[in-house]
């Protein structure tokens, strides 16, 4: 049986800290390109899932009732 492609849906709070570790891991690869001081600034917005949520969506990829990826949405303001 193939393997479910998931379910793409708002993460909620509890989640925030999961996907948070979701992002990190996804721009590890980076890290080494950038000078310590701007990948720790870098890693410190990445990580502040909760700083924007109330300006943004976070939706996660649920596979196997595990998060596997995550996205955070900015849908568009009046004026912009």
């Amino acid at each position: 049986m193939p393997e479910s492609p998931g379910i793409i849906r708002d993460a909620t709070e509890a989640e925030f800290d999961e996907a948070a570790g979701l992002i990190v891991a996804a721009y590890e690869q980076y890290r080494p390109s950038m000078p310590p001081p701007a990948w720790e600034e870098y890693r410190h917005d990445m990580v502040d899932v909760r700083g924007r949520a109330a300006a943004s969506v976070l939706l996660v990829l649920e596979q196997a009732g595990a998060l596997v990826g995550c996205v955070t949405y900015y849908p568009q303001t009046s004026g912009a």
